[in-house]
């Protein structure tokens, strides 16, 4: 009995210690990245650029909307829709157990009827854990919540981009 408490309670020790290491932790990010994204299965947008910069925790996302269907069988002039701008400030960056670094920012309208629009930017360069498949250098998911007054219910709108490569200034804490 003494030799499996010497034994299992190292062990039990080694587990909690590993559950509190896989918590993510907020860090000083100081990285400027700019990168060139593209919509994943989106019905919405088909591109879109980011600016992220950690020293002011600032994120810049313009998106390309989608150019709107012309009706079947009628003559129609089309114009590109203009870009959607969304600048996110107070961003917050944490490191998970993998070495993803995420950047997390919002913007809440919902108090005088607007959107909550919510980003994540994932820094996949550093991911140490395997995967089922491989993971873009940058993806970027940007969530929409609205209340719909016609159907009397909160709306969630998730859209994804991916960038296959970015450009890191001062990559570094």
């Amino acid at each position: 009995m003494k030799h499996f408490i010497h034994t299992v309670l190292p062990l039990v020790g080694l587990l909690f210690s590993a559950s509190v290491h896989a918590a993510p932790r907020p860090v000083p990010y100081q990285a400027v990245i700019r990168a060139e994204l593209k919509a994943q299965f989106s019905e919405f947008y088909t591109d879109g650029s980011l600016f992220m910069d950690g020293r002011k925790a600032s994120i810049k996302l313009g998106l390309q909307p989608k150019m709107p269907a012309c009706a079947e069988d009628s003559l129609c002039i089309q114009e590109m829709p203009e870009p959607l701008v969304y600048q996110f400030e107070n961003a917050r960056t944490e490191v998970d157990s993998c070495g993803i670094i995420r950047t997390r920012a919002l913007i809440d309208q919902r108090p005088v009827d607007g959107n909550a629009i919510s980003i994540v930017v994932n820094n996949n360069r550093h991911n140490r854990c395997p995967t089922f498949v491989a993971l873009a250098p940058l993806d970027v998911i940007l969530g929409t919540e609205y209340y719909d007054r016609i159907k009397g219910e909160e709306v969630t709108i998730v859209e994804t981009f991916v960038a296959k490569d970015f450009v890191a200034i001062k990559p570094c804490n």
